[in-house]
């Protein structure tokens, strides 16, 4: 089976939620602290399900792992917003979609110790690749 359609799809409804904000964050008059704000507060949704059969049978640095992900989440989307508020979500949404991977890389390497094939690293190089030309070339834009 191929991935290819999903990644696809994927990578297209990601670059169309970059492009919904960016418009939100233009046209509303949100700041990015209160727009991360509103789109984290729905992590805190997980408490209603307490009551459905949620046991404190994991260990403390479960937990512990499980609150530290989701705070730099909560930076990783304000950093996300700032970004777009001051960028083009043409430039914002590569760029961000090509450091997805290698922090993928850098997480998967260390904590995971995964090793990945060499066909693995090309692609996420050529990722980085595309979004260091769309920087350089927003860069060069701007000096002139």
């Amino acid at each position: 089976m191929s991935f290819l359609p999903i990644a696809i799809l994927a990578y297209a409804l990601n670059g169309g939620a970059i492009l919904v904000s960016k418009i939100q964050l233009q046209t509303k008059q949100l700041n990015p602290i209160s727009y991360t704000f509103f789109g984290s507060i729905t992590q805190f949704v997980v408490i209603l399900l307490v009551p459905f059969g949620f046991s404190f049978n994991q260990p403390l640095n479960a937990y512990l792992f499980g609150i530290l992900s989701g705070i730099i989440f909560v930076i990783a989307l304000w950093t996300l917003f700032q970004a777009l508020k001051k960028e083009e979500a043409s430039v914002v949404g590569p760029v961000v979609g090509g450091l997805n991977p290698l922090f993928t890389l850098i997480l998967g390497s260390f904590i995971l110790v995964d090793i990945l094939s060499s066909n693995h690293i090309l692609a996420i190089l050529v990722l980085l690749l595309g979004g260091v030309i769309l920087t350089l070339n927003l860069w060069i834009s701007k000096l002139q």
